[in-house]
């Protein structure tokens, strides 16, 4: 059963009823909000598994007693690396009046985005001169906030709204960007940001604010450029640098799409999803698996 809520709970019930082994896929916000209550500690207690798609959300569940170590496995999204792949128009070198940096965010429209940061660190951009413009892709409750908020800013002709596209639609997006830039907060943001993934596969140079489920995985300076959150003031001053400096957006254009395949790609992620089915049902008879 898929997240930590009503679906596995469902799940489990089911599995009770048909005497059937049990086990769910945890992923965000399920975990940590509510703390742990006594439902999740039943299911990840009767679970014969489980399986989480970052080591931060692991490691939270073992420190609090919900699962033992040796049944949770990592297990990362997929990205389909065919759809999502580098452009194969050169990539622009210097900015201008004539020919702005094109920064591009993806996601939701709500709290856990942050993009009301992103705002402040383009309006600081523009403040100093530099010729930037901001699309930001999706639908949510915060969009006439920020729109106001844009407005406020005296950067309203430098932001574009482009209304929620189908999942297909989006490698366009990326391609036509110059920047992917992402200011989530790790307070509501509780997984890895698909929309960045997406990004370091089209090859796109990223920046982001910091989170703990990107521990370990993605490197600062090697695959994307991080700062702490909530620091309009950090995000700009790393979106300038990325601006300023052609190599480092090469070589972040060279890396992302290797991380991706290494690490993220659907076909290695569904191999090592069935790798742990097989070890639980060659070790416990009860598990049954129709294939």
């Amino acid at each position: 059963s898929h997240w930590a809520n009503v679906s596995s709970s469902v799940g489990y019930v089911v599995s009770r009823l048909a005497k059937a082994g049990f086990s769910l896929a945890i992923h965000g916000e399920p975990i940590f909000f509510p703390r742990p209550c006594g439902i999740l500690a039943l299911k990840c207690s009767a679970a014969s598994f489980a399986i989480t798609c970052n080591q931060a959300a692991a490691d939270y569940l073992i420190s609090h007693g919900l699962i033992t170590p040796d049944r949770i496995f990592v297990v990362h999204h997929g990205v389909d690396a065919i759809t999502f792949r580098p452009s194969t128009e050169p990539p622009c070198g210097t900015f201008s009046p004539s020919r702005r940096c094109r920064f591009l965010t993806v996601g939701r429209l709500e709290a856990s985005k942050g993009l009301p940061d992103l705002l402040r660190a383009l309006a600081l951009l523009a403040g100093q001169g530099r010729h930037v413009e901001l699309e930001i892709v999706g639908g949510g409750p915060d969009g006439p906030e920020l729109k106001e908020l844009a407005k406020k800013l005296g950067i309203a002709e430098l932001v574009s709204f482009t209304p929620y596209l189908p999942h297909g639609e989006l490698p366009a997006c990326y391609r036509r960007a110059d920047i992917f830039a992402l200011s989530a907060v790790p307070e509501k943001h509780w997984g890895i940001p698909n929309t960045l993934l997406e990004a370091l596969a089209c090859g796109l140079p990223s920046a982001a604010t910091e989170l703990p489920s990107m521990r370990g995985l993605l490197e600062n300076g090697r695959h994307y450029l991080s700062t702490p959150p909530h620091n309009p003031a950090g995000v700009a001053a790393i979106l300038g640098r990325l601006m300023d400096e052609p190599e480092l957006r090469q070589r972040l254009r060279s890396n992302g799409p290797e991380l991706i395949a290494r690490e993220f790609c659907w076909e290695t992620n569904l191999e090592r999803t069935v790798a742990v089915f097989k070890s639980f049902r060659a070790g416990e008879s009860r598990i049954r698996i129709k294939h």
